[in-house]
């Protein structure tokens, strides 16, 4: 999967691969509460909803009941449809630089144009999606910044419950303030290019199900500029390839054994004299569990290894886990908790490798067809391998969308963050207010 673009700074810190679209209950490896109050309010707001009812296998969910324009496209032959989309965000941000001394808030706006191509047929299909996020603040447009993404997948039903799906992409990206690897002191957000492509093969729908994976992703910093004065980041390049191979067992009614192995392998591009090279590994065995219609439960555990090139430093060895549990105790309510484990490639000259754990907490409750609420509660802890440094990141934050009319919702958001660090000059919070719409066709 692609990652989005980076979020906003009222959006939670997540891992860079959370951008997993929203979706039914299902199987995943992977990483959404209300507040009593705001539930108690929100069910005075629907009396007419009952209890949360079983469609055969699947669960009415407040996605659903809440109808969302999807849009119905424009279609520009007889097997192609584009859907394009439009969201303008206008926001307060009380700490632009994340700073932990001397902060500077500002307004700004946030246009996210958004198209998508996608295929009409009965079986295989094929995507191509663009999208854009450009960035205006209203004083310090020295951090005025344009992103955007290009990405195509493909998925081949081979029948005998067998399918195979590629994709490939491009995208421009910037590290926001405050977040891994950022330099206070450049001029300007740092800019970087990734390219990415995977793989993925699978049989599903029997007793036994099988799905594997592999992907490499490349990342190119450009030149940060310090008072006018260009500094490389070339030292940051690397590549990254991970795959992993999962199994699935039905081992009674709503009940699944879980088996996935992954192996992952860090190279730095540029050589700075240290060793920063690595590869690694881990297991995880557990069960998804269906309790009720209302309840599925999914947690593992399992060991992680990571080797590093440079002999100075001692391997990572620990407990590898993934939780996941979604909860609709009736229709109009979504509760979801997950949680996991992974390592990416450290853009600090001095660590080689992050482990990155991460949670979330989140919750939709739609208050009507035309009224959705969701709130959310992140943590994020960083350590850097082979240093004394570890990052903690939090995010307390929500919204309610209210769909204006058939192709228009409009939407309002409060977020807060925090981050502690055992680096002084990373420290920071802020919080963020937020109004805009969405239009799509």
């Amino acid at each position: 999967m692609f990652h989005p673009m980076r979020q906003t700074a009222f959006e939670p810190r997540m891992s860079a691969d959370s951008d997993a679209p929203a979706r039914s209950r299902r199987l995943r490896f992977s990483t959404r509460c209300l507040p009593v109050g705001a539930i108690m309010a929100v069910a005075l707001l629907a009396p007419q909803q009952v209890a949360a009812q079983a469609l055969g296998d699947e669960v009415l969910l407040p996605t659903d009941i809440f109808a969302a324009p999807d849009g119905n496209g424009l279609r520009v032959s007889p097997i192609l449809i584009l859907k394009p989309k439009l969201n303008v965000t206008g926001q307060y941000d009380s700490n632009v630089y994340n700073l932990p001394n001397g902060e500077i808030d500002d307004f700004l706006a946030v246009f996210q144009p958004d198209f998508t191509l996608v295929t009409d047929l009965p079986r295989h299909a094929m995507q191509f999606h663009a999208d854009a996020q450009i960035r205006r603040y209203a004083d310090t447009t020295a951090e005025n910044s344009e992103q955007y993404q290009f990405y195509g997948t493909t998925r081949l039903d081979l029948g005998s419950r067998i399918a195979l799906g590629t994709n490939v992409g491009l995208a421009r990206r910037i590290e926001q303030r405050g977040t891994t690897g950022d330099t206070f002191a450049t001029d300007s957000p740092i800019a970087f290019t990734e390219v990415r492509a995977g793989f993925e093969g699978s049989r599903t729908g029997g007793q036994l199900e099988i799905l594997a994976d592999a992907n490499v992703r490349r990342t190119d910093y450009s030149n940060a500029f310090e008072n006018g004065v260009p500094e490389s980041l070339n030292f940051r390049n690397a590549r990254t390839l991970d795959g992993a191979v999962t199994t699935r067992y039905e081992i009674g009614t709503g009940t699944k054994a879980l088996v996935r192995v992954g192996l992952n392998d860090v190279k730095y591009l540029v050589d700075t004299g240290t060793p920063r090279d690595s590869w690694g590994y881990s297991a995880l065995v557990g069960v998804q569990y269906e309790v009720s219609s209302l309840i599925d439960v999914e947690v593992a555990a399992g060991y992680v290894h990571q080797e590093f090139e440079d002999p100075t430093l001692d391997s990572v060895n620990g407990v590898d886990y993934l939780v996941s549990v979604d909860w609709t105790p009736r229709p109009q309510y979504l509760v979801t908790l997950e949680g996991g484990r992974q390592v990416v490639a450290s853009p600090l000259n001095d660590a080689p490798a992050i482990i990155r754990s991460n949670f979330a907490l989140t919750a939709k409750a739609a208050a009507t067809d035309r009224i959705l609420f969701d709130v959310a509660a992140t943590f994020t802890h960083e350590d850097y391998s082979g240093t004394d440094r570890a990052d903690r990141f939090y995010f307390v934050g929500g919204g309610v969308s209210y769909r204006f009319i058939e192709n228009v919702v409009v939407r309002a958001m409060l977020g807060w963050r925090k981050r502690d660090s055992d680096l002084l000059t990373a420290k920071h919070d802020g919080i963020a207010i937020g109004a805009g719409f969405s239009f799509v066709i």
